[in-house]
């Protein structure tokens, strides 16, 4: 059903009214129209006709009602790496906000925080008819150093409220009050748990809420650190190194690896190379992770960076072997160089698309003694179908 109609959902702002967005284009995104997507709306009883709210000249993402006859619309090309956001006046006015690289982690505005309405419903929280508060991951040269900030919909000008220091990882769950600007954050860093904190901006003061035990104590002593490298093409790259407890380098040498890896497509090489997570997060495990390897004596690298870029006309997947070659041999190297990692005693591992470049690197590099292939996802032409672009 190429014409299916997608993404239903209620007004938040509204009694009973659905949204929702349909293709004009068959689901053909290189089909030539002037629109892409429409989205409808129909209120209760649903007997009458569906009324048009705007139409998009890109694939439209979302709509989210910010109250007062005004909706914010969200535009996105999976091919050419870009997202918008727009401002749909009362009038069907559709005004340019944002227009951005989904690749460029640093430029990020964040996504809006909500609130509960009059139906208790969460909806967008717009102060003063034009004002947005954003929540993002904030990543940037030193790390991801989450913040809170407001963004006029009309001057576009944003302002940072609020952001995260080093030596931590401290992340907004919540705003309590949106006027005293009364925030609860969720903070930890490599020696805290994480626990819940009542911040109040105006005042500049902080208050813990809960202090929750370490519940895996037995990793306590696993060192974490991010360290970086380059491949050969000049790409910067990262992983989070894990020694084990009491590892002394020049007693027990190098150790065994195990790396741990996903993929992302980038249609910029500067995009690629850009730093993303944290060094400052409290070590943990869960279900599948590889960090409890750690404790058996195996050197670790989480999240180790494997971009593969497309730029201009190229697309990222047009020497994607080659791509993951170099950056399996760069994180290698890294490793053996420290004196912490056996080159010769690597196993590589990943998840869906992680598992299908696991396949590849096994398939068609000498470089792994191992791999694991976790729910593989090896046939890409269904997914090319489905994400045209």
């Amino acid at each position: 059903m190429l014409n299916a109609p997608r993404g239903f959902n209620w007004l938040p702002n509204s009694p009973a009214t659905l949204v929702w967005i349909e293709p004009l284009d068959s689901g053909l995104i290189k089909k030539k129209v002037d629109f892409h997507d429409a989205a409808y709306t129909l209120a209760a009883p649903f007997t009458g006709s569906p009324a048009e709210l705007t139409k998009t000249t890109m694939r439209m993402g979302g709509i989210t009602d910010a109250g007062s006859g005004l909706f914010l619309v969200s535009e996105m090309s999976r091919v050419k790496h870009r997202q918008k956001l727009s401002k749909l006046s009362p009038d069907g006015k559709l005004e340019l906000l944002i227009d951005r690289s989904t690749d460029d982690a640093y430029n990020d505005p964040g996504t809006p925080m909500t609130e509960k309405n009059q139906f208790g419903r969460n909806a967008v929280k717009l102060s003063n008819g034009n004002t947005l508060f954003m929540r993002g991951t904030g990543s940037s040269p030193k790390g991801d150093l989450p913040f809170i900030s407001s963004f006029n919909i009309n001057t576009k000008e944003t302002k940072i409220l609020w952001r995260c220091k080093e030596p931590y990882y401290e992340t907004v769950t919540d705003v309590i009050d949106y006027d005293k600007m009364l925030l609860v954050t969720n903070r930890q860093s490599q020696t805290e748990q994480p626990n819940y904190y009542l911040r109040d901006l105006k005042n500049n003061t902080v208050k813990t809420i809960t202090d929750f035990p370490d519940p895996q104590p037995g990793l306590r002593g696993i060192t974490k650190q991010k360290i970086m490298y380059k491949r050969k093409d000049g790409v910067d790259l990262a992983a989070d190194l894990y020694l084990p407890k009491g590892y002394d380098q020049k007693k027990d040498g190098p150790l065994p690896v195990i790396m741990w890896a996903y993929p992302r497509e980038f249609k910029s090489a500067a995009d690629a190379a850009q730093l993303r997570g944290s060094k400052y997060t409290f070590t943990r495990v869960g279900y599948g992770s590889i960090i409890f390897w750690a404790t058996q004596g195996y050197a670790i690298m989480d999240n180790t960076e494997f971009p593969i870029v497309g730029e201009g006309d190229k697309q990222p997947n047009d020497n994607f072997v080659e791509q993951l070659t170099w950056s399996a041999e760069a994180a290698i190297n890294k490793i053996a160089e420290m004196g912490v990692g056996d080159s010769t005693r690597v196993a590589v591992g990943g998840h869906s698309y992680g598992a299908f470049m696991t396949a590849n690197l096994l398939a068609h590099t000498k470089l792994f003694k191992a791999g694991i292939a976790r729910s593989g996802a090896y046939n890409r032409t269904p997914y090319a179908l489905r994400f045209p672009e």
